[in-house]
């Protein structure tokens, strides 16, 4: 069981400013759920598998293609393991700087866990100063692994995409304000790229019948807890009423990329996205100036576009 409080105090900590109360689910949100029953578990790709080598060195490509990406902080000091059993711990202020070591998001250290090819998490923290009198310190987020689901395919190039996107946006505390947006750039990125590494679009479409089950998923959650049930945590209904907003307005902003009639109208859109990693436009207004709306990623025609039963 998480604490509600720590949890929320750490998402400030590291820059959401709002988006920390469940969304209700309207009945649109209802009704898509009701077509996803049909989609099959997440278990299996069908996808051939390739060694981490090949993850590494196709992320790499997808990036030096569309994106300069800044450096980030890392850990470095491995007596400060105990950092990583929270977002957050207290440390003499001396220590932080000696801590840590700006580098490439690819220096990351890569972990192999249990799961599927679209399984990943990057682990992130902030180093606090143990004298609470100390005021106006600006205190950076550092960065320690990435971790990948064991089971390697290409499609795990498309995670590992997702998950760099995370240390670009997320070095910059306060470029995503609302907290239910937090997803929304990177699963964006992961359909981009999942779309490139292979042009007949099936790459594409088993990465996107997995999200469609994860929605389906995160529905079931919240709207167990809407309607009463104590199955689970607040923190737990949460992320999966964030996870359900970042991906419908992924969807949505996806819809509008692959549909653009002219190179230059996508270009556009990823140039902005280099203007949210650079810290020069928030992912609100990115998503005002698209006009993407969780509602409109629920629209049924972007669904049968997208969605493959």
């Amino acid at each position: 069981m998480y604490n509600i409080e720590q949890f929320i105090n750490t998402q400030k900590t590291l820059g959401y400013k709002t988006g920390f109360k469940p969304k209700p689910l309207n009945k649109s949100y209802i009704m898509l759920a009701k077509e996803l029953f049909a989609l099959p578990e997440n278990n299996k790709t069908g996808l051939p598998t390739i060694p981490i080598d090949e993850v590494i060195t196709g992320t790499k490509a997808f990036y030096q293609e569309h994106f300069t990406l800044h450096d980030i902080l890392m850990l470095k000091n491995t007596d400060l393991e105990k950092i990583k059993q929270g977002n957050s711990v207290c440390v003499d202020l001396e220590k932080i700087t000696s801590a840590t070591i700006s580098t490439s998001p690819f220096s990351l250290p890569v972990i192999l866990i249990s799961g599927h090819s679209m399984v990943g998490k990057e682990a992130k923290g902030v180093l606090t100063p143990q004298d609470s009198t100390i005021k106006n310190v600006k205190l950076p987020v550092t960065f320690f692994d990435i971790s990948l689901g064991d089971e390697l395919t290409p499609l795990s190039i498309a995670t590992y995409t997702h998950e760099i996107a995370h240390t670009q946006i997320e070095s910059n505390p306060g470029i995503t304000e609302d907290f239910h947006n937090k997803e929304v750039i990177t699963i964006f990125l992961e359909k981009v790229n999942a779309l490139e590494l292979d042009p007949t679009g099936e790459l594409l479409r088993i990465s996107e019948r997995i999200r469609y089950r994860d929605l389906l998923e995160n529905i079931i959650i919240v709207y167990a807890y809407l309607n009463g049930s104590e199955d689970y945590d607040y923190v737990t209904v949460l992320e999966s009423s964030m996870y359900i907003e970042s991906t419908l307005k992924a969807e949505k902003l996806f819809d509008i990329y692959q549909q653009a009639r002219k190179p230059k109208e996508r270009s556009r859109i990823l140039r902005d996205i280099q203007s949210v990693f650079d810290a020069q436009l928030t992912t609100e207004r990115l998503l005002n100036k698209y006009q993407v709306t969780a509602n409109k990623g629920c629209d049924p025609s972007l669904t049968k576009r997208h969605l493959i039963k």
